[in-house]
């Protein structure tokens, strides 16, 4: 077993050497997009800066913590665009271009395979204005950090990383039972503006939804709360066994879904 983790180890920092040397090639392409994506962030915390403003507060939390949940989220959404966006655009591109099959027939886990084979460093900006941020609001904010907080906070960054690669590896895989719907793609990033409020913030049956039936809204809130001190156990339980379950209902299902596979007519 120990062989076969190496193995996929060395072949996911193969691909990203090799995106790496992509990016030597068109540097000029990366400082464009980097900047965009830079000047997204800062309106971002500019506009939630106007709004706590003005209230003082957001669903019981204060402007610290706010900006802890807004850096929580950037670094997430840094991920989602660098590496999630890009490998389930090109899964449902080689579903209906016929590419899969060269995917299918390697020695390889073919999900795996789809997962890592491309990401882009245009947010790599992002992820680190917004982990400095992070840093700046937790010291100015006098939030106590203990070592048990900062491996919960890196243990739950990592388990929603997982739930929206799982839930868009999910949605991409219906690409197997849908005719050329090439927009597919574009639904998980579209229920972003849920994962950067606070759980807090949905009341009645939209926080059922966003809560425990689609727990969107756990993605950010959750690791946040964890630095913050405010972290419930059975939400972290919960969102911690949804992912793991989510997680293994998207290998079955792609597993089913590749058998509907036919080739470039699929």
């Amino acid at each position: 077993m120990w062989k076969s983790l190496k193995k996929y180890w060395f072949i996911f920092w193969k691909f990203r050497a090799i995106r790496f040397m992509m990016l030597l090639e068109y540097r000029g392409n990366f400082w464009f997009w980097a900047f965009v994506s830079l000047m997204w962030t800062v309106f971002n915390f500019f506009f939630f800066d106007l709004i706590i403003g003005a209230r003082n507060e957001l669903a019981g939390w204060n402007k610290t913590e706010m900006y802890v949940l807004i850096s929580t989220f950037t670094m997430l959404d840094a991920f989602t665009w660098s590496f999630f966006y890009h490998n389930m655009r090109d899964y449902i591109a080689s579903i209906f271009n016929g590419q899969l099959t060269i995917t299918l027939t390697r020695p390889i886990n073919s999900q795996f395979l789809l997962s890592v084979q491309n990401n882009s460093y245009t947010n790599v900006v992002r992820f680190f204005v917004g982990l400095g941020i992070l840093i700046v609001t937790l010291r100015n904010g006098q939030i106590p950090l203990t070592l048990a907080g900062v491996i919960g906070f890196a243990l739950f960054f990592f388990i929603s990383l997982l739930f929206v690669y799982t839930l868009w590896f999910i949605v991409a895989t219906c690409s197997f039972w849908v005719d050329r719907l090439d927009n597919i793609n574009e639904l998980v990033p579209s229920t972003r503006r849920v994962w950067q409020v606070p759980k807090e913030v949905f009341t009645g049956f939209a926080s059922t939804f966003f809560s425990v039936l689609l727990p969107l809204s756990l993605i950010a809130s959750l690791p946040s709360e964890i630095l913050l001190g405010r972290a419930s156990f059975q939400w972290l339980a919960y969102y911690a066994v949804f992912t793991a379950v989510l997680f293994w209902l998207a290998h079955l299902f792609f597993t089913f879904s590749i058998r509907k596979y036919s080739g470039v007519a699929n």
